[in-house]
């Protein structure tokens, strides 16, 4: 879990264990945290501006071995207000139409598939039963103004499968 935009610790609800963990090398909000893999998102306010490239173009992961965070994955699009979501072939982002899919060896690949609608700030629901991810609100601009999106989708990692009520 992270907090504080630079705060980072672990928690473990079956033992309901909690560990502080080093800060995040540059703080950051409106990010994703897969595990130990830190995604995307906006600086921490009073840092350059530079910052905003590598803290929205990339993800860090601790390494266990070393306790420090190491940059994992380069990505090839700017991510920020989106949904991470662990599949069998790697970590799934999802958000503003598009989706990168970053693989164990530290690679990335870019759209997968495209989403259904452009938002940001959507929740996403895990249905480990049926292999999927509910979508769900979030924001989006539609001509020219800021809209609440009430639309649900449910996504497997083919793509789109259906529209919810």
């Amino acid at each position: 879990m992270t907090g504080d935009r630079r705060k980072t610790g672990l928690f473990i609800p079956s033992t309901n264990e909690y560990c502080e963990l080093p800060a995040l090398p540059i703080g950051r909000y409106r990010h994703t945290v897969t595990n130990l893999t830190v995604c995307g998102g906006q600086p921490n306010g009073g840092q350059d501006v530079e910052d905003l490239e590598s803290v929205s173009e990339n993800c860090v992961t601790f390494n266990t071995e070393t306790g420090q965070w190491d940059i994992s994955y380069t990505l090839d699009d700017v991510w920020w207000e989106h949904v991470a979501w662990r599949i069998s072939s790697g970590i799934l982002l999802m958000g503003s139409g598009k989706t990168a899919l970053l693989l164990p060896d530290g690679t990335t690949k870019a759209g997968p598939f495209n989403l259904v609608r452009r938002a940001s700030f959507s929740c996403g629901i895990e249905d480990p039963k049926s292999g999927s991810i509910i979508l769900t609100g979030g924001q989006s601009w539609i001509n020219g103004k800021l809209t609440k999106v009430t639309s649900v989708e449910r996504y497997n990692e083919e793509g789109f499968v259906e529209n919810l009520p």
